[in-house]
């Protein structure tokens, strides 16, 4: 959930925020299990490239607006911190953690 907070909100404008928390855990749920378990996204999300920022949530509604080239934008950056962190050598125990998850995967 860390990391899809830093995608979503990269300079903390919702930290704290109650509801931008339950909006991150519908995403989720209804996208990411959505997409790998149903081939869908759920109900309450729109993907569309009017939204104004990454995730925006509809007041009436409550549905959340996830603007694809926002995502791939804050992805695309925090992917490249990721690396840039992951091949610094003081970082022990992110590196550990990669490794051990890579074994898992690949063997």
């Amino acid at each position: 959930m860390e990391a899809l907070r830093k995608i979503c909100d990269p300079y903390n404008e919702h930290q704290g925020n109650l509801k931008y928390d339950g909006a991150l855990s519908t995403i989720v749920d209804e996208v990411r299990h959505g997409l790998f378990h149903d081939g869908m996204t759920g109900s309450n999300i729109s993907i569309s490239a009017s939204s104004p920022h990454v995730l925006t949530i509809e007041e009436n509604s409550n549905k959340i607006l996830i603007n694809p080239h926002y995502l791939y934008d804050n992805l695309l950056a925090y992917f490249n911190d990721y690396i840039k962190q992951l091949m610094n050598p003081d970082n022990l125990k992110l590196r550990e953690n990669f490794e051990k998850r890579w074994s898992e995967i690949h063997s």
